[in-house]
């Protein structure tokens, strides 16, 4: 009875490993195979009637489907490497082929230029628009599988990625195969890092036994995001909500949980798949373990607010189900954003513009009318003549004067001489120097006229 008890015990593990570990596959946008018609400028894979270009640079293994491929040309690069399977052959040929698939002769260029990088969530399988970044990419207890009869090149990280197990064209990989793979030019162009430092994967053989889960990826945070934050989309909504593991914020909703020792993340998610049943078509979710348990909910399609109640629900329900969780938090999204249709931006548009050529009407105007303000009114003019210096204001126009015209200042290097009055009663009053200077000639002329008539005196008395 004992060892009844244990083998079921040990099945029990067991099945519990393999669903806890995931499979991760590299997908077809990501590889370089030659009947990959993503890699072509036409879009479609070349035929027997079209001049084949490769790149001039290629620092990647492109391989050739199974069987005959036939072309009527073909230009290679000086760099790279096309690898041909055992039962592939590659002819060149100048007869006409007449069928549908292939009824002209075009230049098709190879045009794989950007090579995937292990980082982006692109580039695998497995997710939904609900999985957070961080899980978006293999997992240290995932299993990561590069298909069978696939070419491939893949920008690696700096630092060593950790996975369960490693399956490259139908071959698993140990720590030594991995090793002995790096050795080789073939596999130097399928995994390479950016800095030139050799790649390192780390496979242990270890799924997730954990209960309640495993956190996925705890030491690559900033590496995950430091290529996709850039690239972040305005969410259609006010107030998006940023879950545990993303890197740009979404419109949607998520809820927060603590966990006990009873918790299990697998009978979590199967409770919550079946309360989001009746909204499986419109509703993805993603469950994740990280120092808490998350569930993100991201509505099918466009956002359009139906998520709020759907978490609210869901809410309630996990609080009525003994599932060994606690304080529930629920983060939502706020109101749909709806984008400015074409003619509302081009009102706006032409309303910046009517604002701008007033505002530059009326900064012009103010302008022009300080400048032409009279600068020099209440200016002394001195005037350097030959024999006193005379000080004088100019004088104001009037407005009972017909023949008004504009005055100019005499220039005594010219010899003309100013016949000007001294100052004028509006002057005298507007600035009391006038008055002294003023006070000070006629004691001058009085002083003069007394000399004057002393002397007459004088030479009347001899």
């Amino acid at each position: 009875m004992n060892s009844v008890i244990i083998l079921v015990f040990l099945q029990g593990i067991l099945v519990s490993d393999v669903l806890l570990m995931r499979t991760r596959t590299w997908l077809m946008s990501g590889n370089t195979n030659f009947n990959n018609s993503l890699n072509w400028d036409l879009g479609r894979v070349p035929c027997s009637q079209d001049n084949v270009i490769f790149p001039r640079r290629m620092s990647f293994v492109v391989r050739l489907p199974e069987g005959e491929t036939i072309l009527r040309q073909l230009v290679l690069p000086p760099d790279g490497e096309l690898l041909l399977p055992f039962n592939g052959k590659l002819l060149m040929s100048n007869l006409n082929d007449n069928s549908d698939e292939c009824h002209g002769k075009d230049t098709i260029v190879f045009t794989k230029w950007n090579i995937p990088s292990w980082m982006d969530p692109k580039s695998w399988s497995g997710n939904n628009p609900a999985t957070p970044d961080f899980e978006a990419i293999p997992c240290q207890t995932d299993s990561v599988v590069f298909p069978k009869e696939s070419s491939f090149s893949v920008v690696m990280p700096d630092t060593p990625v950790v996975v369960a197990a490693l399956s490259i064209d139908g071959k698993q990989i140990e720590n030594r195969g991995w090793s002995e793979l790096m050795s080789t030019e073939e596999g130097q162009m399928q995994f390479f890092t950016k800095s030139g430092k050799p790649p390192e994967i780390i496979i242990t053989s270890k799924p997730c036994t954990d209960v309640t889960g495993c956190i996925c990826n705890p030491f690559l945070p900033s590496t995950v995001c430091k290529d996709l934050a850039p690239h972040c989309k305005v969410p259609p909504c006010l107030d998006p909500v940023s879950p545990i593991g993303y890197c740009c914020p979404i419109c949607g909703a998520y809820l927060i949980f603590g966990y006990t020792n009873k918790f299990s993340i697998l009978k979590f998610n199967k409770y919550v798949e079946e309360k989001l049943s009746y909204v499986k078509d419109k509703v993805d979710f993603h469950i994740s373990k990280f120092h808490v348990v998350q569930v993100v909910l991201i509505e099918k399609g466009d956002y359009e607010e139906r998520i709020q109640s759907i978490a609210e629900q869901l809410q309630e329900d996990i609080r009525r189900g003994d599932l060994g969780l606690k304080s529930v938090t629920l983060f939502e999204a706020g109101t749909l954003v709806s984008p400015p249709s074409l003619s509302r931006q081009a009102f706006l548009f032409f309303s910046f513009m009517i604002i701008a050529i007033c505002m530059t009407a009326l900064l012009f105007y103010i302008y022009t009318d300080a400048c032409n303000v009279n600068q020099v009114e209440g200016f002394v003019v001195f005037e350097n003549l030959s024999e006193e210096v005379e000080l004088r204001r100019p004088k104001k126009a009037t407005q009972t004067s017909n023949t008004s015209q504009r005055q100019a200042f005499d220039n005594p290097m010219y010899g003309s001489t100013a016949e000007v009055d001294l100052v004028d009663q509006e002057a005298t009053e507007e600035y009391p120097i006038y008055s002294v200077l003023e006070d000070i000639k006629h004691d001058k002329d009085d002083f003069e006229d007394q000399l004057l008539s002393e002397e007459v005196s004088a030479e009347s008395d001899n």
